[in-house]
């Protein structure tokens, strides 16, 4: 089983009350906005398990150089490394999942509130997140820091003969001029945060698949299929077939994140596409694992 899946952290401590396991949400950096509870007859099955005299350091750098020859006479290069950590400390975390999360997204796609909310996000072209969990810190101390360093450099040389004036030809020395500027710069927080605040959360993407319901019966449809009247978003500029016979006017709606589902191909907004994207900060982290996706 190989799954891509992505890690990203950043900064920010979030209350207990912005966060809910089944949720669906746009923005895994805020699970807060732009989100829906599926309505349950029951509450979802979770699970909470402790961690005591918990501490979780965590650093990421980052090096760039380019280097480049305009003429024989002009040369440049710039170099830029930046270095990034986030430290967290608690004497009790706690870890909260969502138990059986693929049934209880087929359970929530049966409800006509979640099918016409998960549709507007289609049509909107706006990917979709299933909260199957989230981490917590009991009275907690959080530090975090970055630094930067720029360098930037300037070569400039110029042929002369013996008489010190400048030659073009029977170059026996060379004279020039080189010029460098460098750039440092540096951030650190350390703070206390009382009470249960939650600073991971762990979700799993939506992933919606096309077909056409001439091609199955409507009593057939599953929880999670029906059909789908308006337009597919994004998708109508480049789908040529949208006259035909098999026209897919039906979706089904699935959980990526386990058993092979590739979630390489994230939108670019949400910053979980497989590369590193610094926030206002500089503090994001992107990791690859074989789990479910964490945000901090």
């Amino acid at each position: 089983m190989s799954t891509s899946t992505t890690s990203a952290f950043q900064a920010s401590l979030l209350p207990l009350s912005a966060v809910q396991l089944g949720r669906l949400i746009l923005n895994i950096k805020a699970p807060h906005e732009d989100y829906v509870d599926p309505p349950a007859p029951t509450p979802p099955e979770v699970i909470k398990n402790p961690q005591r005299n918990f501490t979780e350091l965590r650093t990421s750098s980052n090096a760039f150089k380019l280097r480049g020859r305009l003429t024989q006479l002009l040369s440049a290069s710039y170099e830029h490394e930046s270095k990034h950590q986030i430290d967290l400390s608690a004497t009790i975390a706690y870890t909260y999942a969502l138990c059986n999360s693929g049934a209880w997204f087929k359970a929530a796609c049966a409800h006509h509130s979640i099918r016409r909310w998960l549709q507007d996000a289609i049509e909107d072209g706006d990917s979709v997140y299933l909260v199957t969990g989230y981490h917590t810190v009991v009275d907690a101390r959080f530090g975090t820091g970055m630094s930067s360093t720029s360098t930037d450099r300037q070569q400039v040389s110029m042929p002369i003969d013996a008489t010190g004036l400048p030659s073009m030809q029977g170059m026996d020395m060379t004279a020039g001029v080189d010029t460098s500027h460098k750039l440092c710069r540096g951030f650190g927080r350390t703070f206390e945060a009382p009470g249960e605040q939650v600073y991971a959360v762990q979700f799993r993407k939506v992933v919606f698949r096309w077909f056409s319901s001439r091609k199955i019966e409507k009593g057939m449809l599953k929880e999670n299929q029906w059909r789908v009247y308006a337009g597919r978003g994004p998708v109508d500029r480049y789908d040529s077939n949208s006259d035909s016979e098999d026209e897919e006017d039906a979706v089904e709606a699935s959980l990526g994140g386990l058993e092979g589902d590739d979630l390489s191909d994230d939108d670019d907004d949400d910053g979980i596409d497989g590369e590193e994207e610094d926030d206002d900060l500089g503090e994001t982290w992107v990791s690859k694992d074989d789990e479910s996706v964490w945000v901090l």
